[in-house]
């Protein structure tokens, strides 16, 4: 799947995160987007991270977060 600019990122699904400047930098787990911000999907803890762009996770069977994908 294509990054997205982490404006179009779904609220409340699992998503891979990255921070994109000169290299790309993954962060390596699935993430969720909450109200009280980005948390590890696997444990529920917040992360104090500052990603830039995000993509449907491999594992994601969520439909939701799919079908927010922009084509480009």
């Amino acid at each position: 799947m294509k990054w997205q600019p982490i404006s179009t990122a779904p609220r409340d699904n699992n998503i891979e995160v990255c921070v994109i400047k000169r290299e790309p930098h993954v962060f390596s787990g699935v993430c969720r987007l909450t109200d009280a911000g980005w948390i590890d999907a696997d444990n529920n803890r917040l992360l104090y991270i500052r990603p830039t762009h995000w993509r449907v996770a491999a594992t994601c069977t969520n439909d939701s977060a799919r079908s927010a994908l922009v084509v480009g």
